[in-house]
């Protein structure tokens, strides 16, 4: 949603199937990250002169990562991305398995303290229109460690 720099980055994690016992658990050769948010990416970015983290979660198992269109590769962690980029694509992984659709859970941390990401949602999307708010970053230097 906006520029910023992109932070942690797990796409290796498969969907969830239920066992004999009805649990949803992961594929049994499977070894890697079992956060509940499922396969994600951060992207950090300086709105209204603080350090916004907007987490998408719930990607698709497989390849839950865009391309960066620099470098032809996935999107990784510091990678620059600009607003209106595609950086991945909507899934059921994790706890989102237990969704009867395809869905994208927004997390959102200011300043390093989780945070409601309503307010930096810079678009609305309704049955009646399609709309892009007048939010934007701030001019800001991609020095995050402050």
């Amino acid at each position: 949603m906006y520029d910023g720099i992109i932070g942690k980055v797990v796409s290796g994690q498969p969907d969830r199937h239920k066992n004999a016992d009805g649990e949803w658990v992961y594929p049994d050769s499977y070894k890697g990250d079992t956060d509940d948010a499922g396969n994600r990416i951060y992207v950090t970015s300086r709105i209204g002169g603080h350090r916004v983290s907007l987490g998408y979660w719930h990607l698709r198992a497989g390849n839950a990562i865009a391309t960066n269109p620099r470098t032809g590769k996935p999107f990784k962690s510091n990678d620059l991305v600009y607003a209106g980029e595609l950086i991945g694509y909507t899934g059921q992984t994790g706890n989102g398995i237990e969704a009867k659709t395809l869905h994208l859970h927004l997390n959102a941390s200011v300043d390093g303290k989780k945070a409601d990401p309503a307010p930096y949602v810079n678009g609305t999307v309704s049955k009646d229109k399609t709309a892009i708010t007048d939010i934007e970053c701030d001019d800001y230097k991609y020095d995050f460690d402050d």
